[in-house]
């Protein structure tokens, strides 16, 4: 276990800097607040601190880790209850925040891959005009956004990474008009293009995703769309495209974040238990490969 957090935070976003700092980001804690709060987390010292907010308040935003070492946010829910296309920069050597180019579509309940070549490819969500299964790529050098092919399967509420071969798994989430999914597909950047793959071993809501050192997936918590979370995981191997389960969490949780840390462990922060049990805690999952 880590020191807590300074509020109770779900559906903020989590990313790991080139420091080896955790980086948190907006969210929503109990009273029903929309947060632009930032705060820091030294792994080593599992201690907590705050830095500057966000420019705006946001939940089911996304956060990724450019090559330049800054994070790129994008869209989510903001403070005045709307979806929106707005993106933020933040240089953690000047430790503060930048607008940047917005998206051809607002989105919330989407993902952000950072791909091989430096560009970030965003997938799916909820946008006003409704497309579910789009994707858009950003270019950091340019600060402009592209549409990209379309996903299988509409989809949000789902988890997304990229494999060490460079294609981008997408796992689950929530297909508008049909309900909870329970497939997998890949994108493949040098053809632009999506492919199909393994079903996972569990219909998961909003479940958290992260690489391992031996290049397999860890797919983690998430819930059955009417706040049951789950404190179940499940591992994909690249090489078979199959899922095999793994150890539980000690909680049930949903609207939580996770990482892979530099000591190849990973870190699951925060979300909800059943009842809607809001948690401040953090708990660590070794893999069997890391000692």
């Amino acid at each position: 276990m880590t020191e807590s957090m300074s509020i109770s935070r779900i559906w903020h976003t989590e990313t790991v800097l080139e420091n080896g700092k955790v980086l948190i980001t907006g969210g929503q804690d109990e009273n029903v607040n929309y947060s632009n709060t930032v705060e820091l987390c030294d792994a080593s010292e599992r201690k907590w601190k705050r830095v500057p907010h966000m420019r705006y308040k946001r939940i089911w935003h996304t956060a990724t880790l450019l090559k330049s070492g800054k994070v790129l946010i994008v869209g989510g829910d903001n403070d005045s209850y709307s979806i929106t296309n707005g993106c933020e920069l933040y240089d953690p050597a000047n430790n503060s925040w930048t607008v940047t180019g917005s998206m051809h579509h607002s989105r919330s309940q989407h993902t952000a891959e950072l791909l091989h070549n430096g560009k970030v490819l965003v997938i799916g969500g909820s946008p006003i005009t409704a497309n579910f299964n789009s994707s858009e790529l950003y270019d950091p050098l340019t600060e402009k956004w592209t549409l990209a092919a379309s996903m299988n399967y509409p989809r949000m509420y789902h988890a997304s990474i990229v494999l060490k071969n460079g294609k981008v798994l997408v796992v689950d989430g929530w297909q508008p008009g049909y309900g909870n999914l329970k497939t997998a597909e890949l994108y493949d950047p040098s053809t632009g293009m999506w492919s199909l793959t393994g079903n996972t071993t569990q219909e998961r809501i909003d479940p958290t995703i992260s690489l391992l050192e031996d290049g397999k997936v860890l797919v983690a918590g998430g819930d059955d769309g009417s706040l049951y979370s789950f404190n179940s995981a499940e591992v994909y191997d690249p090489l078979t495209g199959n899922w095999t389960t793994v150890e539980n969490m000690s909680y049930p949780r949903g609207g939580h974040t996770q990482n892979t840390l530099k000591n190849g462990k990973v870190i699951v922060t925060g979300g909800y238990g059943n009842g809607y049990d809001f948690y401040s805690s953090a708990e660590l999952y070794t893999s069997p490969k890391v000692h």
